[in-house]
């Protein structure tokens, strides 16, 4: 049995071609919209195809081998490649190597079925995360827009605030100096009642006296009057006039007193051919 040990390890010349074709061929299903994705693909490569029958020959396995390849097929290079590792070889060892390389090709399937799983789902992640990155930046553009039309209102309250304040000082200056004219009307008006009270005082006092006066005054002329009036009985005196003076004690100048009823009766007995008495007054106390 011939030893197959380092034919199928990974070099530049057996995996990195095939590697190569295959994410060539990976690009061009993304570039063409009319084939599956590659892990459809995967999938129906590996559900489509069972294992080798062992009784069967060279020629069914590579066949197989064949049929389980991407429909671009290996290239010419690594074809010769590929014929010329393998013309030595004994069928057994082919089949060997068939099984070695179905095996390594179904886990690496497996592996990308799972990294385009997880490509799939992390590229719905991005789109969902960018839906919502798009979402909360319209939520973000829609709260700076009532940041600043609330700012706006602020600014425009703070101003109206600031003109009500310079209102309202201007109002409790205008109250201030209304309180002090109406403290000074009020004193005004006690000075004035008082001085009025006081006038009042007064003019009682000197409508007291003047009563007074008025009253000895009275009195004084009905004495000169019964006086005369005995003197010119008893002594006969005749139709001369006689006129008695009263000096003015005071340096104040009275006005003249008002006729009276007894100066009215001299007056009509002045007309009858009888004496009359003139006589001035004495000023109040």
């Amino acid at each position: 049995m011939t030893d197959t040990t380092g034919l199928y390890s990974p070099s530049d010349d057996s995996e990195g071609p095939v590697l190569r074709d295959f994410v060539d061929e990976t690009l061009a299903h993304e570039h063409d919209p009319h084939e599956g994705s590659p892990r459809s693909e995967l999938l129906s490569t590996t559900h489509g195809h069972g294992a080798p029958s062992h009784g069967t020959g060279s020629q069914a396995a590579v066949g197989m081998l064949k049929e389980s390849r991407p429909r671009r097929g290996p290239s010419h290079r690594y074809r010769r490649e590929r014929e010329s590792t393998y013309k030595g070889l004994g069928h057994r060892e082919l089949l060997s190597l068939l099984i070695e390389h179905e095996y390594e090709s179904s886990k690496m399937r497996k592996t990308l079925y799972m990294v385009f799983s997880q490509l799939e789902a992390e590229t719905q992640r991005a789109a969902e995360a960018e839906s919502q990155v798009k979402v909360y930046r319209d939520r973000f553009q829609q709260l700076n827009a009532d940041k600043v039309a609330a700012e706006r209102e602020s600014r425009t309250l703070e101003e109206e605030l600031t003109l009500y304040k310079i209102q309202y000082d201007l109002a409790q200056k205008e109250i201030s100096k209304a309180r002090e004219t109406v403290l000074n009307l009020q004193t005004e008006l006690g000075s004035a009642e008082e001085v009025a009270k006081k006038a009042r005082g007064d003019a009682r006092r000197v409508k007291e006296a003047l009563d007074v006066w008025k009253a000895r005054e009275e009195g004084r002329r009905q004495g000169f009057e019964a006086g005369w009036k005995r003197a010119r009985a008893e002594f006969g005196i005749g139709n001369a006039q006689h006129v008695i003076e009263y000096d003015n004690e005071y340096p104040v100048n009275f006005p003249p007193l008002e006729p009276t009823s007894f100066m009215n009766d001299d007056t009509s007995e002045t007309q009858d051919g009888e004496d009359t008495i003139s006589y001035r007054t004495f000023p109040p106390p």
